[in-house]
């Protein structure tokens, strides 16, 4: 653009180009009747799963955890851990409640001191000795 002008105005015909149609928006604040939001999400999940299936879960998994060498002594004190605190686990992420857990409280030593470090500058080096190469860049 040629000048120093810092703003401009742009008309209905541009704006409805870009998608954006006041007219449009003004007519359906006007109607009153609110246009239904479809979730472009929704992938047809149910939002929980169902306790039956959460606690075949947890029996497939101690019986797993067996099948890969945990002492069968303690298979029968995990099924009862599992039991106990079979609210916690949660297989996936759908809409089911918050687990049932006490939130971690965490408090500082009466002589502790605040302590401020400079930030860590590394090099490409550093990182590729701590992390290793896929073979991919």
């Amino acid at each position: 653009m040629e000048g120093q002008e810092t703003e401009f105005i742009l008309g209905n015909k541009t704006l409805v180009h870009l998608g954006i149609d006041a007219n449009h928006q003004l007519a359906q604040l006007a109607s009153g009747s609110p246009v239904e939001d479809v979730n472009p999400f929704d992938l047809g999940i149910p939002d929980q799963l169902a306790p039956a299936d959460v606690h075949s879960k947890l029996d497939g998994m101690v019986i797993e955890a067996g099948d890969n060498g945990l002492d069968p002594s303690y298979l029968q004190r995990l099924r009862e851990v599992e039991l106990e605190h079979e609210d916690v686990f949660w297989f996936d992420l759908l809409g089911n409640p918050p687990a049932l857990v006490e939130p971690l409280r965490v408090t500082l030593r009466p002589d502790a001191t605040p302590f401020r470090t400079r930030p860590r500058r590394n090099t490409r080096d550093s990182w590729k000795r701590r992390v290793p190469s896929s073979g991919t860049r």
